[in-house]
């Protein structure tokens, strides 16, 4: 850890990459090319402009964190999330690529939305939502008051439906 603080500390704001391991960087497209097949722990050498001055750093690559899906889901969308129980699939005959459910109702954006225990998550924003990892993506980008889409079913019921539902994200 400390190490890497070192290494961090080493670069500051308004550094201009110019090299990645002696491959020129002209724009954005060398330098995402240049670290696409990177993987987490690998050295690279940066060779940098700071200040009009030339600059090398040594530094290595971190994977990036997942977003956490089920703290996103409830700060945001007022959701608390989990798998769906075996009994529950077999009972409602859910399909195996659905794979999450609400299992309570913690704020407002989803008591105003009128989900309800036992709905299933389908879709946010587009995305097909089939565990807290793709739920931390789809909500990773997501501000307070910005308009969430999410795709539901409702199965605890005599006539199962699926509808599209608009959510607005909730701050803190």
């Amino acid at each position: 850890l400390l190490e890497h603080e070192v290494l961090v500390a080493r670069l500051r704001r308004g550094d201009r990459v110019v090299k990645i391991d002696d491959h020129a960087i002209r724009d954005g497209i060398d330098y995402y090319v240049q670290l696409l097949f990177k993987k987490p722990g690998e050295k690279i050498a940066l060779a940098l402009e700071r200040d009009g001055k030339p600059v090398n750093v040594s530094l290595a690559i971190e994977a990036i964190p997942i977003p956490d899906g089920s703290k996103l889901a409830e700060k945001l969308l007022g959701l608390k999330i989990a798998a769906i129980p075996d009994a529950a699939r077999r009972r409602y005959e859910i399909p195996d690529e659905v794979g999450l459910w609400v299992d309570s109702v913690t704020g407002d954006p989803a008591r105003k939305a009128k989900f309800a225990e036992g709905d299933l998550i389908l879709f946010i924003n587009s995305a097909p939502i089939r565990t807290l990892q793709d739920i931390g993506l789809a909500l990773e980008e997501v501000t307070p008051g910005e308009n969430v889409m999410v795709e539901m079913a409702r199965t605890r019921t005599e006539r199962p439906f699926k509808q599209p539902v608009r959510l607005r994200a909730m701050g803190g």
